[in-house]
């Protein structure tokens, strides 16, 4: 018996000096790091191997980029949008407001294409209520679906792909949460700002099922991230934290 709980007591140490190592390099630190996941991290690519695939079953791919419409539309060009996306975008409140939807929808668009191996013109996108879209590739491609959301985080988006269903969520100061222009002013701990984003993702999932789970993503500064899913995760590939 003491020997077992020897072994498992290496075991964890070689386990954190492990997870030590992982996050050297990355602007993921140590502490985000999930037990019984494992994680990859790339730097943001946009036409390498590792970036043209889909999610497998119990994987979730997570982005940070810029929130950035000339950075966006060099990478993507304004052709990767629908002409109902285009309109949305000029017939916003106001020129902000479009341009953020522009960023957004361009970002998903360009991910998804990536995750769906096609051009993001070709990309299918489908809307819900709360926000969250399912990506699927044209019937003539060989029908193949995704589940994707976006949340702007100030100067940064966060999105996240998986082959079941997610959603994001973000906290922070003067982070709008609902995409409707309101914002948090209230100040509040890191701690704080991280189970806000954990509960904020359940919401934006209509989660009620007991079997959701979240996963706590960092995010520069004062923000902090969460991705809750319907399926257990055991691995999380991630792109734009490598320094």
């Amino acid at each position: 018996m003491e020997n077992t709980a020897n072994k498992a007591a290496i075991n964890s140490v070689r386990e954190s000096a492990t997870r030590e190592v992982d996050a050297r390099g990355t602007h993921w630190p140590a502490e985000f790091f999930a037990e019984g996941i494992d994680y990859t991290f790339h730097a943001f690519a946009g036409n390498l191997a590792h970036a043209r695939r889909s999610p497998a079953r119990n994987e979730v791919f997570v982005w940070l980029l810029r929130n950035d419409w000339q950075l966006v539309s060099s990478m993507t060009g304004r052709n990767g949008l629908s002409m109902s996306e285009r309109k949305r975008m000029k017939n916003s409140r106001n020129t902000a407001a479009g341009r953020q939807f522009g960023v957004q929808r361009a970002s998903l668009r360009m991910v998804t294409s990536r995750a769906l191996c096609c051009e993001p013109g070709e990309v299918q996108l489908e809307e819900t209520p709360r926000g969250v879209c399912f990506a699927s590739t044209p019937d003539s491609a060989g029908k193949r679906s995704i589940t994707a959301d976006v949340v702007s985080a100030g100067a940064w988006l966060l999105i996240a792909v998986s082959v079941g269903e997610l959603a994001v969520g973000v906290a922070g100061p003067l982070i709008d949460n609902t995409n409707a222009g309101d914002t948090t002013r209230a100040s509040f701990s890191l701690l704080d700002a991280q189970q806000q984003a954990r509960e904020l993702s359940l919401t934006r999932a209509c989660a009620e099922n007991p079997g959701w789970r979240t996963l706590d993503i960092p995010l520069p500064g004062d923000l902090r991230g969460a991705v809750a899913c319907d399926h257990l995760t055991t691995a999380v590939t991630a792109f734009g934290w490598r320094r």
